[in-house]
């Protein structure tokens, strides 16, 4: 199949990217604008699977399909892939309730719209654990850190974190249980498996880019991360992982 729009929306689960791509080719005036929010088992961002399109986008931001349904405003981030496309495709794809941040890091903001859904994992599941307000404002400062230095080391820009597709979203994802991986983490606080939690709730992005993040950072250098692949995989009870967490050694800001 050959597509000749001027752009072509990919909105499928990060885990489909590949099988679509591959039954797909973009004429060379098209952008694809990926609409997914994932990391590849290796750690790559999902553009790199775009090897048959001349240029790319992608759009990340704090977005509730729901609420964009109903025309309900909001911000979001489009990083493209050549910067002298940003203006236009920016203009392009605005809309009076939909407006557009253009940027020259897409892979900073894919990296953001991954990160952001382990972040809301945990933070689902310390509501879920009912540890209070400021526990919440806790783990959110110290997974913006997290993203923050996330980015460096999968070749994105750290100020892509003050994005809408970085701390937007995280503001959205980590404070709603209308947010998947928000609910998934409150599942998992509640005592459910993570396999029977992942079933009930479909599309949960935050696993995959937790085993793709973790491919790629040294687990010292996650500690939110790396203590919630121990709950979701190694037995860790989820009071214990506060536990840990807390009484990690103490270090300069």
């Amino acid at each position: 199949l050959k597509l000749r729009h001027d752009y072509v929306l990919l909105a499928v689960p990060t885990a489909a990217l590949d099988v679509v791509l591959n039954r797909v080719r973009f004429a060379s005036d098209t952008v694809p604008v990926l609409c997914c929010k994932g990391l590849l088992p290796d750690g790559a961002v999902p553009s790199s699977l775009l090897s048959n399109a001349h240029s790319f986008a992608v759009l990340s931001g704090p977005g509730f399909a729901d609420e964009l349904a109903k025309g309900l405003p909001t911000v979001h981030s489009l990083g493209v892939s050549d910067a002298s496309m940003g203006p236009k495709a920016a203009q392009d794809l605005s809309t009076s309730t939909f407006r557009l941040y253009w940027s020259d890091d897409p892979t900073g903001i894919q990296v953001c719209g991954a990160l952001k859904n382990i972040l809301a994992i945990a933070t689902g599941i310390a509501w879920g654990l009912d540890l209070g307000e400021n526990a919440r404002a806790s783990l959110l400062v110290r997974g913006i850190k997290e993203l923050s230095d996330g980015l460096a080391l999968l070749g994105g820009d750290a100020e892509t974190v003050t994005s809408p597709a970085g701390l937007g979203d995280v503001l959205l994802t980590c404070s709603s249980p209308k947010s998947r991986n928000f609910r998934f983490g409150l599942e998992i606080a509640g005592g459910a498996a993570p396999k029977e939690a992942h079933a009930a709730l479909g599309t949960v992005e935050g696993l995959a880019a937790l085993e793709g993040f973790l491919a790629v950072v040294p687990r010292e250098q996650a500690p939110i991360a790396s203590t919630l692949h121990d709950i979701l995989h190694g037995g860790l009870g989820p009071n214990d992982a506060v536990a840990r967490l807390m009484h990690r050694p103490l270090a300069r800001e």
